[in-house]
């Protein structure tokens, strides 16, 4: 990877105008040593970060989570986290909301969260754990407002539905909502 940072760098200098260096998985936190690593050498080289995305989920304890984002933090990253939020996931919104505040406190920065959202829309049972899980983040919000002051919380929700063609194989359609929330 540092191979990588290196020789965009150097086509930064030919105008390649690479600006920004993001991390995806699987789960990028269960790699937190290569993250931090590569981390400090994107700053040292001048690079920009732009997301992190994550389960947010992937901490046993809150002591294992504070440290990993804050050796995170100390590692020079600053750029904005992309919490994953989808039913293959199913995460806990107690979970959701211990994550969003530890990184809230740590990075002391009030857009540093994204969530990209999909909800299928299979069904009607579909649609109220759509419903349910709406009003579960408007809680989270509300309650991290109250504790932080200003958030601003972008939620990309992608509406997700499936569609077959003649030989029977599925394919997805994706639409974007984007909504953001700002206390």
């Amino acid at each position: 990877c540092k191979k990588l940072i290196d020789s965009c760098k150097q086509y930064n200098n030919n105008n390649c105008n690479l600006q920004r260096i993001g991390f995806s998985g699987g789960e990028p936190f269960l790699r937190l040593d290569f993250i931090c690593e590569i981390s400090k050498y994107t700053v040292n080289n001048d690079l920009l970060f732009d997301r992190l995305m994550t389960n947010g989920v992937w901490w046993k304890t809150e002591n294992e989570l504070t440290e990993a984002l804050q050796k995170l933090y100390d590692s020079g990253f600053d750029g904005k986290f992309g919490l994953s939020y989808d039913s293959f996931h199913n995460q806990d919104t107690s979970k959701i909301y211990t994550f969003m505040h530890h990184v809230y406190k740590i990075f002391n920065c009030v857009d540093c969260i994204e969530i990209l959202w999909v909800c299928p829309l299979f069904d009607k049972e579909q649609k109220k754990l759509d419903k349910l899980c709406s009003k579960k983040f408007y809680q989270i919000q509300k309650k991290l407002c109250k504790e932080f002051g200003k958030i601003n919380l972008k939620i990309f929700k992608f509406n997700q539905s499936f569609e077959y063609n003649p030989e029977n194989k599925k394919t997805s359609q994706n639409s974007l909502l984007s909504s953001s929330f700002s206390h």
